[in-house]
């Protein structure tokens, strides 16, 4: 399979299995070809140094992940009312849930 067809079937998957999927990979990703040595990218420690600093920083800025969907849908929603006429926000609230 190639990785586009791979591409076009995950994007056919309901968004629960696609994040089934993506948790998957992301546990597996260590036993790809060229990660071997198992280290992390440089760029990629320097942006965990930061974000880790930033958070120290400043623990008010954190949240609990509980309740993070709901929580974004709600903004969502608060935003497509104002921007839409009721008639499509609700077209936009089906589509989101």
């Amino acid at each position: 399979m190639s990785v586009e067809q791979i591409a076009t079937s995950l994007l056919k998957l309901p968004p629960a299995e696609r994040a089934a999927f993506a948790n998957w990979f992301y546990e597996h990703e260590d036993e790809l070809p060229g990660n071997d040595d198992g280290e992390i990218h440089p760029e990629v420690q320097s942006e965990i140094r930061r974000r880790r600093a930033e958070a120290l920083a400043h623990p008010e800025w954190l949240g609990p992940w509980e309740g993070t969907t709901e929580r974004l849908r709600g903004n969502w929603m608060k935003f497509a009312v104002r921007k839409f006429r009721p008639a499509e926000a609700d077209v936009l609230k089906a589509a989101v849930w």
